[in-house]
Parts: structure tokens; sequence; C-alpha cells
């Protein structure tokens, strides 16, 4: 699909408009995705999440896409701290809500972690953030094939919760994720580390021992916590 994403916040640039009409000619559904950047110009959390349901609103008006994404992140990229979750969820919730269109995010966290497990966790809360707000699907459930079982696995738990029992749940997760990251004397970068060449054998396609065992591990935490 053609992607038309605008630049964080509310811009737009020739190359845009350019694709917004070659779809049109063509008949093509583009790929609409709305990203906001706390801590840029739109402050906080709040301002977050104001202006990734207009940016939302501004793709689908210009484009004429039927579905689209939502992405909540920091200054660094990373999209997981409580604040950038807040958002994510009030954004989704005005959507669903509001707009009934399908929309979504990739459950794939971004941040630093310490561990793999710890980033096995992080992926968990957004899966959970999403399904719990009205998401309608999870283009990036992970990051390698165990990571998306763990995921596939959150979301049908999740499905059909409170608001309050979906918001203990992710409260207690987050507890477990701080604790993680205190383990740990060196940050990864979640992006690099955990991608499939360093998970899998390549020669063979089967999974590396040490990295099975993460996962083991973050199955076990995200079971006492009552993710899983």
């Amino acid at each position: 699909m053609i992607g038309i994403h605008i630049i964080p916040e509310q811009k737009i640039n020739w190359e845009r408009l350019n694709l917004m009409i070659l779809c049109r000619e063509l008949g093509y559904a583009p790929w609409v995705s709305a990203m906001s950047v706390l801590g840029g110009l739109v402050g906080g959390p709040e301002g977050g999440a104001v202006a990734a349901t207009a940016n939302f609103m501004e793709q689908l008006s210009m484009s004429g896409g039927k579905m689209g994404s939502i992405f909540v992140s920091d200054l660094q990229g990373a999209n997981n701290s409580r604040e950038a979750l807040w958002a994510l969820s009030a954004a989704l919730r005005a959507l669903e809500r509001n707009l009934g269109v399908a929309t979504g995010t990739p459950g794939s966290n971004t941040s630093s972690v310490f561990s793999l497990e710890e980033d096995i966790c992080r992926s968990a809360a957004l899966a959970l953030v999403l399904t719990a707000s009205g998401g309608a699907y999870n283009w990036a459930a992970g990051k390698s094939p165990e990571d998306t079982k763990i995921q596939h696995e959150v979301m049908a738990k999740t499905a059909g919760l409170s608001r309050e029992g979906a918001n203990a749940r992710l409260n207690a997760l987050y507890r477990l994720i701080e604790d993680l990251a205190k383990e740990g004397t060196t940050p990864l970068n979640s992006q690099q580390e955990f991608r499939f060449p360093k998970l899998y054998d390549v020669a063979t396609g089967e999974p590396k021992p040490e990295y099975l065992q993460g996962c083991r591990r973050a199955r076990e935490l995200l079971t006492e916590v009552g993710v899983l």
C-alpha cells in the first residue's frame, strides 16, 4: 500500500500532496498513519492525545483512506512510557467511539531496555492498551514469532475486560517493567538487539536457546501479574 504520513505535528509537504492526488486518481486506498511526539509541539500526554486524534482525522480527510494507525512517542522515539501509553489510549478510544473506523498501532516496543524479558513485557503493555482501548488491529505484534504468540495471548485475555480490570493489570505490569529495568546495567536498543537474526539460528531456522529461555521467563512474569 502507498503510505501517506503527516509529519508531526499537523504538517504536510508537496510529497504528501502528490501521493494523495496519485491515490485518488488511481483509486487506491492509501495507508495512513498519525504520529505525535510528546515533549515537542504538543507538550504533554493530554496534548499528544488531542494531536494524534486530529492527525488521524486529517489523514482520513486528505487521503480518502478508510483505516489507519496511531503512534505516540517521546523525543527519543520511545513509545512505552506511562505518558505515551496514556495518550495512545485516549486517542484510540476517541476514534473508536466517535469515528467508528478501524484504528490500530504497532505493538512493538521502541524504548531502550535492559533485557529481552523487559522488551517482551513492554510490548505486552502496548498490546494490552491497544485491545482495552478499542483498537482494531496490531500490525507489528512484537519483533519475533515467539513475541507475537505472547502478544496474541495477551490480547485474547484482555478482550472483554472492564476498564478497571484492564487498568489494574496494566498498573501491575508496569510495576513489573520498572523492577526489570532496575535489574539492568547496560541499556539495549530494542530495535537492534532483538531482531530475527540475533534470536534465531539463520541456518536452521530454530530459535536460539537463550532466546527461548528469555521468552519462558517473560511468560512466567506476565502470568504472575495476570496479563497471561
